[in-house]
């Protein structure tokens, strides 16, 4: 996991680092950690972990940087890193364990979840599923509004439901929040498919979805982690975006 000041990354420098950590393995974690230093150095990297491994035997575990710049807190072998998207992978695993449950069917009409109607208004007689959601071709996009919403997600009291975002009538739905494709025909990658997968993961299972993935998935493999920052132990192990 690497940890950037910057927003970009080129896909170079992705090369660039692999040449140099199998490089430097024969040199022990002293030559790798220095090599790490250097292209931090050059690339401005704040931080991150390099785990070298031969098949499942683990070889070596080298952190550098910082995990907090400001605080000047580096990064160690016990730091955790926000992993963004990769969470989207997690959460259908989360899914299909309900699948497998016979408590959620992939090719259902996800209004039969939710409890309200979501359809994309430009093709209101066919049904968007979890299967759509999942692979990006639901034909919802993070539209004009999404932002907005999760802002009010994060600082309104009470939250407002996903509704307002989705459905007719909602105080953030607007029709620019879906494509103009039928459901299942056309990718269009989008955070909202994944927090409306999550939405429909309570309503399933009957229990928050921090609770569900902690409980689920994270702790039964050992995973020191969570999708809620407050149930991290020590936030001084928590690296700062």
């Amino acid at each position: 996991m690497i940890h950037m000041k910057k927003i970009w990354i080129k896909a170079g420098f992705y090369l660039c680092c692999l040449s140099a950590f199998w490089a430097c393995n024969s040199e022990g974690d002293q030559g790798l950690q220095a090599h790490l230093a250097e292209i931090a150095e050059t690339h401005d990297i704040m931080g991150g972990i390099v785990v070298l491994f031969d098949g499942e035997d683990q070889l070596e575990v080298v952190p550098f940087g910082q995990a907090d710049l400001e605080r000047n807190i580096p990064v160690t072998d016990s730091t955790k890193f926000r992993i963004a998207s990769i969470s989207k992978t997690i959460t259908t695993m989360a899914a299909m364990q309900l699948v497998e449950q016979d408590l959620l069917d992939l090719d259902t009409d996800v209004s039969t979840y939710l409890g309200f109607e979501l359809k994309n208004p430009n093709f209101p007689d066919l049904a968007i599923t979890p299967r759509m959601l999942m692979s990006h071709t639901s034909t919802i996009n993070d539209g004009p509004t999404y932002s907005d919403f999760l802002g009010a997600s994060y600082s309104d009291n009470p939250i407002p439901p996903i509704s307002a975002l989705l459905a007719s009538g909602g105080s953030f739905y607007t029709e620019e929040q879906f494509t103009d494709a039928a459901p299942g025909t056309y990718f269009s990658y989008a955070n909202i498919n994944f927090g409306i997968l999550g939405t429909i993961i309570e309503k399933t299972s009957d229990e928050r979805f921090d609770n569900y993935l902690r409980n689920h998935i994270l702790l039964p493999l050992g995973i020191n982690g969570s999708f809620n920052i407050n149930q991290i132990e020590n936030l001084d192990n928590v690296s700062i975006l």
